[in-house]
């Protein structure tokens, strides 16, 4: 894997891992929390796994450029 690929999957996994890593924080803290927003942070917690397991399962099915098939491009072999 080149640099450059390293580079974009660390970005792309650390993001969604961020967004969990916030809301969880805020909803384990000792704030008072309306159940509104309690719901809308765990969506978003939700959504950023769905997030990362996607990109777990294109990295490994895709091999060494899990991004091609979005692109609309053949998974180059390194």
């Amino acid at each position: 894997m080149t640099d450059a690929r390293r580079r974009r999957l660390r970005h792309d996994l650390r993001t969604p891992l961020t967004i969990v890593s916030g809301f969880a924080e805020v909803l384990a803290g000792d704030r008072t929390i309306s159940d509104a927003d309690r719901r809308e942070y765990a969506s978003r917690i939700h959504a950023a796994a769905i997030e990362i397991g996607e990109l777990v399962d294109q990295l490994l099915e895709e091999g060494p450029d899990p991004w091609a098939r979005l692109r609309g491009q053949t998974p180059r072999r390194d």
